[in-house]
């Protein structure tokens, strides 16, 4: 029965006013609870609307080549980064640039430009790398140069094996450490590495193998790079880059523990333990040398194809190397980038890739002379730079072909 004072069409309103406002609490309940207890997974969910509209903000500089529309299709639909610069300087020195996304907030921040700030990760490295070989250029070390001869403390390591350890080890991750087996002391999260601080501390490691007899990818090794470097030149490695190459000028920053005004949002979706917050988690001084730089992928597109010009000694002078598999990815390192070729008749490039929580990227420098520098905002759950580097790879083969 109705209430009288509600009558009975006043009572099926109210009745269904009621049905209304408890689907609405339900439905924000669930929500609430999907958004905290699942919230990686929902934004996942939703990567397939965001990607549709980033797809549309696709632009390049006015005689770009098709391929690197393509490119960023692909980065956008398969490696998980909605916002993205590509760079590319022809053989020629002709210089084409394709940007997608937003800088921060989808569709209500400004758009990515050529000159958005991005971290270069790994792909720093190569700056160690062009500074090394500047030193032997001028003679002030050989890449048989000794660690232990800029390190005497070594002279007390448990494990022998160490002495023998040279600068030219250290370029090409032969150095005898293997992240896989010892860990990897630079991305510790919570832990300070002892590495550049107190570099006699190798004097406890045991190598995981014999200086020269394998290849493994060690941030570790170039720590000890960056510390050649200041023994040899008498500054900090910081102050070496940034005089070395005014990096200030071309807007190439070391990264600190807080982002710039001017850097993209990192898009952590695909990382299941570290977000924005993982900067306090690790120490960026100690990785100036391994990851520490940020900045656009013009500008370090820009910077490679000067480190090519170098002579006698580049980045590509460590080049053939034997006892590798040329056709597999991260196989055959040189003095920082590894080449790659599926076949004898292929073309070869040479890639350093980069990779952070939130960002990934690669330098691809071709057989031709041509310098590609990717960078995006996001990584796929996986491998963070394989399918890119593949893409880019059969990209640049098709186009040269033409």
């Amino acid at each position: 029965m109705v209430p009288f004072f509600l009558g009975r069409h006043g009572g099926m309103e109210v009745l269904k006013r009621s049905l209304l406002y408890g689907l609405i609490v339900v439905f924000a309940g669930l929500s609430t609870h999907l958004w905290v207890a699942h919230r990686l997974e929902v934004k996942r969910a939703f990567y397939p609307v965001e990607s549709a509209a980033a797809y549309f903000t696709i632009t390049c500089s006015e005689t770009a080549p098709e391929w690197m529309y393509e490119a960023l299709k692909h980065a956008i639909f398969e490696e998980w980064a909605l916002a993205n610069q590509l760079a590319y300087i022809s053989p020629k020195g002709a210089v084409h640039h394709c940007e997608s996304g937003w800088q921060g907030a989808l569709l209500f921040s400004p758009r990515v430009n050529k000159d958005t700030r991005f971290r270069y990760a790994s792909m720093s490295k190569l700056f160690v790398v062009d500074s090394v070989l500047a030193l032997v250029n001028n003679e002030r070390l050989t890449l048989d140069d000794t660690l232990m001869k800029f390190l005497p403390a070594l002279s007390g390591a448990q494990d022998l094996r160490i002495a023998q350890i040279k600068v030219q080890h250290l370029l090409t991750h032969s150095a005898g450490f293997d992240r896989r087996k010892g860990g990897d002391p630079m991305f510790s999260p919570w832990r300070k590495p002892w590495c550049p601080y107190q570099p006699e501390k190798l004097n406890n490691l045991t190598l995981d193998f014999l200086p020269g007899a394998g290849f493994a990818y060690s941030n570790l090794g170039y720590c000890f790079l960056g510390v050649v470097l200041e023994r040899v030149s008498g500054q900090t490695y910081k102050d070496l880059v940034s005089d070395s190459y005014a990096i200030e000028k071309k807007r190439i920053l070391f990264v600190e523990d807080e982002y710039y005004p001017d850097e993209v949002e990192y898009d952590f979706r695909n990382s299941d333990f570290f977000g924005r917050e993982y900067t306090a988690s690790f120490d960026f001084y100690a990785l100036a040398s391994s990851a520490g730089l940020s900045g656009s992928a013009s500008a370090l597109a820009d910077e490679v194809r000067i480190m090519l010009s170098r002579k006698p000694l580049n980045l590509l002078s460590g080049f053939p190397v034997k006892n590798c598999e040329i056709g597999h990815l991260e196989s055959c390192f040189g003095y920082g980038v590894f080449e790659y070729r599926p076949n004898k008749q292929a073309l070869s490039v040479y890639i350093q890739s980069g990779h952070l929580f939130g960002v990934a990227g690669s330098v691809v420098i071709d057989g031709f002379g041509g310098v590609t520098v990717r960078l995006g905002n996001g990584a796929p759950d996986g491998p963070a730079n394989d399918g890119m580097n593949t893409f880019l790879y059969g990209a640049l083969a098709g186009y040269y072909k033409q």
